[in-house]
């Protein structure tokens, strides 16, 4: 069964979206299903589906806002 979502810190996701704005590649860190993941590439979105939030990548992965670790030097922490 999937956990609620978990809104990330609103200071977090606009850090999202100036990466998205960028287009710069980054080594994005995530949890899938408890283990510890790691790929690389642009944001090309971010989008909200079924009350959760997510990325969406120049590679077609989609991640859960939630999930995420961190993307370049930006630490995922705290919650809105």
């Amino acid at each position: 069964m999937k956990k609620p979502y978990v809104r990330i810190a609103c200071a977090i996701y606009d850090n999202l979206e100036l990466l998205a704005m960028r287009g710069t590649e980054q080594t994005i860190i995530y949890n899938d299903e408890g283990a510890v993941k790691e790929t690389r590439s642009k944001i090309v979105d971010i989008f909200t589906k079924e009350k959760s939030e997510f990325l969406r990548l120049e590679n077609d992965m989609v991640i859960r806002l939630d999930h995420l670790i961190s993307v370049g030097d930006l630490k995922i922490e705290g919650t809105c």
